[in-house]
């Protein structure tokens, strides 16, 4: 496994995590119709800390991966498993 596999691994694994506990969290506090917003913005706000952990584990540097490199090989393949997970966790 090269680099870029692990880091989609990494990614996909942590989207189903986030995804149970945005469902979880948002489901608790029953804001009625703001769910799919805040459930939005939360997944956002904890895809964020990945890149930096992702940086730390495979010791990255500023050069090898920067934040447009971060999007491509991390936060779209986190973005879209976390989306489709939410969706079967809410609906479940």
């Amino acid at each position: 496994m090269d680099i870029d596999q692990k880091i989609g691994l990494l990614h996909g694994l942590y989207a189903i995590v986030v995804a149970y506990f945005t469902d979880s969290i948002v489901a608790s506090l029953n804001l009625g119709n703001l769910n799919l917003l805040n459930t939005l913005a939360l997944g956002f706000l904890l895809a964020y800390p990945m890149l930096f952990v992702t940086k730390w584990l495979f010791k990255l540097s500023k050069d090898d991966f920067w934040f447009k490199e971060w999007l491509t090989k991390g936060f779209i393949l986190y973005f879209l498993t976390w989306l489709m997970m939410w969706a079967v966790f809410h609906n479940f």
